[in-house]
């Protein structure tokens, strides 16, 4: 009996199967390489957005509070019924910390100038030693503050931006963005 090895169809059928097979593993590797920075990044990006759905869905106000000095974020939610004006997310009742080494490297604000009728971006400066806490606004019908914030660790600074009303959100390097 002669052998006569692979036929044609055979041999796609069988690279289309591993074709398919390492289709669905490789974005699962892409987590083992990406840096914490990244990682922490998208994180925060998707709570923002995670809690801009919840804002239209609820109809509630949120707002979102990055403290420079401790790393660390707080989301709170608009009570005018009660004594203070925002009081704790029930989702998230503590401040949710940057994982160590990555800080906030700076925060900027769009604000709209008067003297050209244009939205730019603020820049608030900070020290690290002091710290400073920046408030930024999820409302009731979805719209959000747009921002700038950039987190670092030892040997890299990533950005992360509002870029609009919508919340939509982009995530890059200084240079992408």
């Amino acid at each position: 009996i002669q052998d006569r090895g692979f036929t044609l169809l055979e041999f796609s059928i069988m690279l289309f199967i591993m074709l398919l097979i390492f289709s669905f593993a490789l974005p699962g590797f892409n987590l083992f390489f990406e840096s914490d920075l990244s990682l922490e990044t998208k994180k925060v990006a998707k709570l923002l957005k995670k809690l801009r759905h919840q804002a239209i869905i609820k109809g509630e106000s949120y707002l979102v509070v990055f403290d420079t000095m401790k790393s660390e974020y707080t989301f709170k939610i608009y009570a005018p019924a009660e004594k203070q004006l925002y009081k704790s997310h029930p989702d998230y009742p503590e401040p949710i910390k940057l994982k160590s080494p990555i800080e906030f490297f700076s925060v900027k604000k769009q604000i709209k100038s008067e003297e050209t009728r244009q939205f730019e971006f603020e820049d608030f400066e900070f020290e690290k030693i002091i710290g400073q806490e920046f408030n930024f606004n999820i409302d009731s019908s979805g719209f959000m503050d747009m921002f700038d914030i950039k987190l670092k660790d030892q040997n890299n600074k990533i950005a992360l931006s509002v870029v609009n009303i919508m919340g939509d959100i982009e995530i890059g390097t200084e240079e992408e963005l």
